[in-house]
């Protein structure tokens, strides 16, 4: 996924949404016929490149600010999902986010195996969050730099 802006246009998100619904419908009756145990959140999307299956995992957000340092994260538990997912079926997931300067992305593995730490949850769940030196920038992805 190539962002060609920093941030979504109205009408790409409104696509986005009506597409994330349809995909949440079958999804809801997949695991209602029985022919899908669970699934992850409706902006989780699996993709198949060149032959790979991974998660894409995208967020609009803020930056987090220093203690301990600037970063972006996302809800504890989806951590441990992904986490769960790649080590049991080494699945990727490119977390990609967008804050109010730029549009950032890793893969949670990269994340998970350096510096997070997670926040107490007072305002909304705990978070775990990555320093924003962990993330590459999507002008740098454009230009050929991945993990």
């Amino acid at each position: 996924m190539k962002p060609a802006e920093p941030h979504p246009r109205p009408e790409a998100h409104l696509r986005g949404r009506h597409i994330e619904d349809r995909l949440l419908a079958r999804l809801k009756e997949a695991q209602t016929n029985g022919t899908v145990y669970q699934f992850l959140l409706p902006d989780s999307v699996v993709i198949n490149r060149d032959g790979q299956l991974f998660f894409v995992e995208a967020k609009a957000q803020s930056r987090f600010e220093a203690p301990p340092f600037d970063g972006h994260g996302l809800p504890v538990a989806q951590a441990n999902r992904y986490a769960f997912i790649f080590a049991a079926y080494k699945i990727r997931t490119q977390l990609i986010v967008w804050d109010d300067e730029t549009c950032w992305w890793q893969w949670m593995d990269v994340l998970e195996a350096g510096r997070h730490f997670e926040t107490a949850g007072t305002i909304k769940t705990p978070r775990r969050i990555y320093p924003i030196s962990s993330f590459i920038r999507a002008d740098e992805w454009r230009e050929g730099r991945t993990a």
